[in-house]
């Protein structure tokens, strides 16, 4: 390559490298080039493309920062070390403890689940299943899947049981709930701040409806 057009594309990865992010046609007339040299140079140079904005962007392979999860976003362009948006989210999926809800896949790569999800629903290395009423993106294989699966049931159960009261507390409840079986979930809360068992009482009625005993509770109330 004649030093000419050496110096040209030393001054263009300059530049590109300060501007982190660019266009193709952007780099055209920083070479003084046509459409197609600019990007045989991005070939060249190695670079990765937006999984947004329909692709139209790029960044030097040194210049992006990819997260944990191989993500990276400047400003308002995203990017992926694994690729495209479809190749990123499989990737998310598979590589993912218990599976993946749509919201925490948008959370992942910053977009709205509802524009590109969709496109998953027939995706032969992901499966999809309804649990607890919220579909979970898991990877389609078996062995994998299980193992995710099994993580997930036991995430739900945790959660669950949050707020739920210790040992201790669960005894007083009990056993203030024999001696007033008529108190409503407000009143039996009140009746048992006085046992200095502060609690509201959302995780009472958790509590009682996982022993059975909040139905019996409101029905005895009525």
């Amino acid at each position: 390559m004649p030093p000419r057009k050496l110096e040209t594309d030393s001054s263009a990865q300059r530049t590109f490298k300060k501007k982190k992010v660019l266009v193709v046609e952007e780099l055209a007339e920083l070479l003084a080039s046509s459409i197609g040299t600019a990007r045989r140079r991005l070939k060249e140079w190695g670079t990765y493309t937006s999984y947004n904005c329909n692709g139209r962007f790029y960044v030097l392979k040194d210049v992006a920062e990819f997260d944990s999860h191989g993500l990276w976003r400047h400003r308002t362009v995203l990017f992926s070390q694994y690729g495209n948006l479809k190749k990123t989210v499989i990737h998310l999926v598979r590589s993912s403890a218990a599976g993946l809800k749509g919201s925490e896949i948008g959370n992942l790569v910053r977009l709205e689940p509802r524009s590109f999800l969709s496109h998953f629903r027939n995706e032969p290395q992901l499966f999809r299943e309804r649990i607890e009423g919220r579909f979970i993106h898991f990877s389609s294989d078996r062995a994998i899947r299980t193992k995710q699966k099994q993580k997930r049931l036991d995430q739900i159960t945790r959660e669950s049981l949050k707020g739920f009261p210790t040992d201790a507390e669960a005894v007083v409840i009990l056993v203030e709930r024999i001696k007033h079986p008529h108190l409503s979930i407000e009143e039996l809360c009140r009746k048992l701040r006085q046992r200095r068992c502060r609690f509201g009482t959302e995780e009472l009625s958790n509590f009682l409806g996982h022993h059975g005993l909040l139905k019996k509770t409101q029905d005895t109330h009525r």
